[in-house]
């Protein structure tokens, strides 16, 4: 079959462990070689906390705010950068199907744990241009539910378009469409910046849940 990204021929390969397992199995639509350029973050040199950079104090900014605890698989570098390009604002829709196999495998995990999934959301007028939420087709790629109990707020400049100084002083984007009460909440996002609006998520979620964390696609740092 064809890479989805640079289209060359590959052989998908399926492991001995995989078939062996009780985990469905995805066809793979990136090359061997296309998904080594995505750098796995080395848990032993990270912050435990957030992901970061280590030293880290970044994070100690959210502690402030209440419990915090932020996972991510990859580091944003270039490739990275690119294949978000791609798929979120080309709306390259198939590139939902990059990392199944491997999200499922991590978000499996907090689901045994009895954690509920929740997005983050897009506004409404980036949803329609976009036509779809990015956090919500990565998931719907694992086949793994999710609820959407946050709303964003509408807001002026994207995040993406902000530096770290404008976006650490971004007012609150979310508001919480349920009375609910959750004893665990995960919130998911594609990538982790300054944590801005994680951080955000997490303000919004805590009168409605015991426990909550956080993981994304992507870790990255900005200056």
């Amino acid at each position: 079959m064809k890479c989805k990204l640079c289209d060359s021929v590959f052989n998908p390969y399926i492991s001995w462990s995989l078939l062996l397992s009780m985990d469905p199995i995805f066809t793979p639509i990136l090359c061997p070689r296309c998904l080594k350029k995505f750098k796995v973050l080395d848990v032993t040199k990270v912050c435990p906390i957030c992901c970061g950079s280590m030293p880290c104090l970044e994070c100690q900014r959210w502690l402030k705010e209440g419990s915090f605890k932020h996972y991510a698989y990859y580091e944003y570098n270039d490739w990275a950068k690119e294949w978000l390009n791609r798929y979120k604002i080309q709306g390259d829709y198939q590139l939902k199907d990059s990392f199944n196999q491997m999200l499922y495998h991590i978000l499996k995990g907090y689901q045994r744990k009895k954690y509920l999934f929740v997005p983050i959301p897009l506004d409404v007028d980036k949803y329609n241009k976009r036509g779809f939420n990015q956090v919500n087709a990565l998931l719907d790629s694992c086949h793994l539910s999710y609820e959407l109990i946050l709303s964003k707020k509408v807001t002026g400049v994207a995040q993406g378009l902000k530096n770290r100084e404008e976006r650490l002083q971004t007012p609150q984007l979310f508001e919480c469409t349920t009375k609910k009460h959750y004893k665990k909440i995960l919130i998911i996002d594609d990538i982790y910046t300054t944590g801005r609006t994680i951080a955000h998520a997490y303000q919004c979620l805590r009168p409605f849940a015991d426990e909550i964390e956080s993981f994304s696609l992507f870790r990255a740092h900005i200056i």
